[in-house]
């Protein structure tokens, strides 16, 4: 047998991944400090907001984006079409366990209790997305 059965799982994902056309057209509404270059890991983090409650969800992100340390500030976004009440929010980090530790803080800093209070009026339902970041295209 010239293929293990790895290999060809990969072709199938490498082919889909080749065909699949997606397009997210995306308003940063906050750059953070995304660093691409230097990280591994990304999580993206969706809140859909109570009706009328989108003004607030986003001053609260807007709030809690300057709360983080220089240097792992998050960028705030919300998507071009689609739910007008979700926000998403985009962290990046250079291993897992940046990703494990800073997810940690977020939920349980007492430094950040305050805008989960704030978020969790605002909110019907806030969902994360751990992905690996297997190709960087960084050239300017």
């Amino acid at each position: 047998m010239s293929s293990s059965w790895d290999d060809l799982e990969q072709m199938t994902i490498a082919e889909y991944c080749a065909s699949a056309q997606t397009i997210q057209a995306l308003d940063v509404i906050s750059p953070g400090d995304l660093n691409i270059a230097d990280s591994h890991y990304m999580r993206r983090s969706f809140m859909v907001a109570k009706q009328g409650e989108v003004g607030n969800l986003l001053e609260t992100l807007l709030e809690w984006q300057q709360a983080f340390p220089d240097g792992s500030r998050p960028t705030v976004q919300k998507a071009i079409a689609g739910n007008v009440d979700q926000l998403r929010v985009t962290h990046t980090f250079r291993s897992l366990g940046d990703l494990v530790e800073r997810s940690t803080a977020i939920a349980t800093s007492p430094d950040y209790k305050q805008f989960r209070s704030r978020m969790d009026s605002s909110t019907i339902s806030v969902s994360g997305y751990n992905s690996r970041i297997v190709y960087k295209n960084v050239a300017g």
